[in-house]
């Protein structure tokens, strides 16, 4: 058990995130519990006011013995179950949709490169220059074959108009 005292509610909210605490009372008045609640970020579990003891948190309302310790509430949450599941990511872009985003891809890309890799290209790390370039490649890619869809309907367009004559 730690107890603090702090000179201000923001000295408080700053040391609770940076401690990230398993268990955190707050032990206020009740005006200042949902304000100091919005932003705390990383206790395990915050007990809020003074008839809310910790024991109740372990035992009876909740969160038990699952929650961050030695304050890796600044990364991780409480234990649960989807803890326990395999997730994986899906994406699938077509030609339309790659058109759409390489604008945003490329400005994350050029400020990634200038922010953490040197200037001189040369010296790009391999694996994020080969990535960027196969990038370019695949929005050239895309945009021609839009460029070729949109032609093969106008064609289509055309001899159709032409039969109906």
């Amino acid at each position: 058990t730690l107890a603090v005292y702090c000179k201000s509610m923001d000295q408080a909210v700053e040391l609770a995130n940076y401690i990230a605490p398993e268990h955190l009372e707050l032990q206020v008045s009740d005006a200042l519990i949902d304000s100091l609640t919005k932003n705390i970020r990383s206790a395990g579990a915050i007990l809020q006011g003074y008839d809310t003891p910790t024991v109740l948190g372990d035992f009876t309302a909740g969160p038990s013995h699952t929650l961050p310790t030695g304050r890796a509430g600044r990364f991780f949450s409480g234990l649960q179950a989807i803890d326990f599941m395999r997730r994986t990511s899906t994406v699938r872009y077509n030609a339309k949709s790659i058109q759409k985003a390489a604008p945003v891809v490329e400005r994350v890309i050029n400020t990634y490169m200038k922010k953490y890799l040197p200037e001189d290209q040369e010296k790009f790390a391999a694996k994020e220059k080969k990535q960027y370039l196969n990038f370019i490649n695949q929005r050239e890619n895309a945009k021609k074959k839009l460029e070729d869809e949109k032609k093969e309907q106008e064609n289509e367009d055309e001899t159709s108009t032409e039969d109906e004559n």
